[in-house]
C-alpha cells in the first residue's frame, strides 16, 4: 500500500509540473543614451511531440526624460500607443491576450500566445501559422540569429 501511495504521489506531481514539455526562454537587452532601453523576454513551451504550444512577448520600453522631452512625449503617451497597438494589432480572442502596463519611466506589453488552440483565421491573421511546426532547435536558432540569448 505504501508504495501504491508513493506512486499516486509521483504520478501527480509529474502530471502537474507538465510532465514531457520543454520550455524555451530567450532575451534582448539594447541601451541607448538618447532613447532609452529595451528588454525583450521571450517565453515558447513546446507540447510533448517537439512543436510550440504557447509563447509569450514581454517587452519592456524605459524613456529617457530627454528623447521624450525633444519628441513632446510623455510615458503616459507612449502607454496610449501601446494600448492603441494591442487593439488594433492584435485580434480579441481567448487565444490571445495583449496587456499594457505604465510605470514611472516606461511601458511594458505582454503577449499571450496560445497556437495550439488558435484558429487558423488567428494564426493567419498574425502571421504565426509556421511557429506551430517549429521545434526547438529551429525557434532557439532564429532567436540568436537576431541577437538574443536563450537557454
Amino acid at each position: 500500500m505504501k508504495k501504491l501511495s508513493l506512486f499516486v504521489v509521483l504520478a501527480m506531481c509529474l502530471f502537474l509540473s507538465g510532465c514531457g514539455k520543454k520550455t524555451l526562454l530567450c532575451s534582448y537587452s539594447s541601451t541607448n543614451s538618447y532613447y532609452g532601453s529595451d528588454n525583450i523576454l521571450v517565453k515558447y513551451t513546446f507540447k510533448k511531440n517537439g512543436k510550440v504550444d504557447k509563447y509569450v512577448i514581454n517587452e519592456k520600453m524605459v524613456y529617457n526624460k530627454q528623447y521624450l522631452e525633444d519628441n513632446n512625449l510623455t510615458v503616459a503617451d507612449q502607454y496610449e500607443n501601446a494600448k492603441t497597438y494591442c487593439e488594433q494589432s492584435i485580434p480579441e480572442s481567448k487565444n490571445i491576450t495583449c496587456k499594457v502596463t505604465k510605470q514611472k519611466d516606461g511601458v511594458t506589453v505582454v503577449i499571450n500566445y496560445n497556437l495550439s488552440k488558435m484558429t487558423d483565421e488567428e494564426m493567419a491573421s498574425l502571421n504565426v501559422a509556421e511557429y506551430v511546426k517549429s521545434t526547438y532547435d529551429d525557434v532557439k536558432t532564429q532567436y540568436k540569429t537576431q541577437g538574443f540569448t536563450c537557454k
